[in-house]
């Protein structure tokens, strides 16, 4: 006897897993004798006996292709030759499928490979900029003792000198007052190298603001007492900006260096100190009205030659312009670090109190 299914494949979507077969088979003599048996091959590895019932019922089958059989037998007991066969195909969720589970654990190595790798590169920073942090601190603290040495250390020999010189001349004789207007000049200069050394040290002066504010109480407090009128130009909208310790030192020595040379050599009237600024880089320019020199030839001067060594040592952009009859120009351009959107620039507020 022949047995059929009615219907193509069976294609079910993900969590349908329920099915229920209805089946029948050919035979009009004495149908109540009719015994049928099943097998959902892929499932099932034997024959499903189910008697005279025509319907076969699966609560739950697995993602998967699977094929229904049955197969039947007439009122006189003979089975059916050949089983109808019907296939199934059960569709999987995306976290069934085999690319998904053999994607999630390569995921989840390289994911903790990543963090590893972040881990140790962290780590590797963070030694790197306690390395570089002892490193600047052991630059800075090999500055500051040199810086003793130099400007305090020569400043105190000198004065040992004149004392002596006016101790020898008599406290009543014109060299003995000399001496003392030599003796508090040099004071005065040591209490300004201290001064000094204090500003740099100081990380609350680690910003443009206190550094344009800095430049511009030197240029009043060194010039005062001299023909050479000073005009300070600084940018009002200064952004509230970080300077690296050293570089913020080392623009200041430039600029300082610059008045110094504007002051003894240049035989100028008049100095214009400029700063202006971007958001990440500030120019400073000190300009005289002086008589100027050949740049191709004065540029080996110590002055200008340390000015210039300065600026190189640290990468900064530095250039002298000047010409015979023409002053000199000095220029340098800093780089900025980031801001402090909680700092307000200072430098105005100080020439507003000393110019009135």
């Amino acid at each position: 006897m022949a047995l059929s299914l009615a219907g193509k494949p069976v294609e079910l979507g993900p969590g349908d897993y329920s099915l229920e077969f209805r089946f029948t088979a050919n035979s009009l003599v004495a149908p109540e004798k009719n015994r049928f048996q099943w097998q959902m091959e892929g499932w099932e590895d034997r024959w499903v006996d189910g008697g005279t019932s025509r319907t076969a019922r699966y609560s739950f089958l697995p993602p998967g292709r699977y094929l229904f059989k049955v197969q039947a037998t007439n009122n006189e007991g003979v089975w059916s030759v050949f089983p109808a066969e019907l296939p199934v195909v059960i569709a999987p969720f995306y976290w069934q499928t085999l690319w998904f589970r053999t994607a999630v654990p390569l995921v989840l190595v390289g994911v903790g490979a990543w963090i590893l790798w972040a881990a140790l590169r962290r780590r590797h920073r963070r030694q790197l900029e306690e390395l570089a942090r002892r490193q600047a601190l052991a630059a800075e603290r090999a500055r500051i003792a040199r810086d003793l040495h130099d400007d305090l250390g020569a400043s105190l020999t000198q004065l040992t000198w004149l004392c002596e010189a006016a101790g020898r001349d008599g406290p009543g004789s014109p060299a003995a007052g000399q001496g003392l207007t030599d003796i508090g000049a040099r004071a005065r200069g040591m209490v300004r190298s201290i001064d000094a050394i204090v500003w740099a040290v100081n990380p609350r002066n680690d910003s443009l603001d206190q550094l344009a504010h800095y430049i511009c109480q030197f240029a009043e407090d060194f010039l005062r007492g001299t023909p050479l009128r000073c005009r300070l130009d600084v940018s009002d909208d200064l952004p509230p900006a970080a300077l690296d310790a050293t570089l913020r030192h080392e623009a200041f020595l430039i600029a300082r260096e610059a008045i110094h040379n504007a002051a003894r050599h240049s035989g100028a009237r008049k100095l214009h100190i400029s700063i202006r600024a971007d958001d990440t880089h500030a120019e400073i320019r000190i300009k005289d009205e002086g008589h100027g020199f050949d740049a191709a030839i004065l540029m080996g001067g110590d002055g200008l030659r340390n000015m210039r060594t300065r600026a190189s040592t640290h990468g900064l952009d530095f250039a002298i312009e000047s010409a015979l009859g023409q002053g000199c120009l000095v220029k340098l351009k800093l780089p900025l670090i980031q801001a402090h959107p909680g700092r307000k620039s200072g430098w105005r507020a100080w020439f507003r109190q000393n110019h009135p």
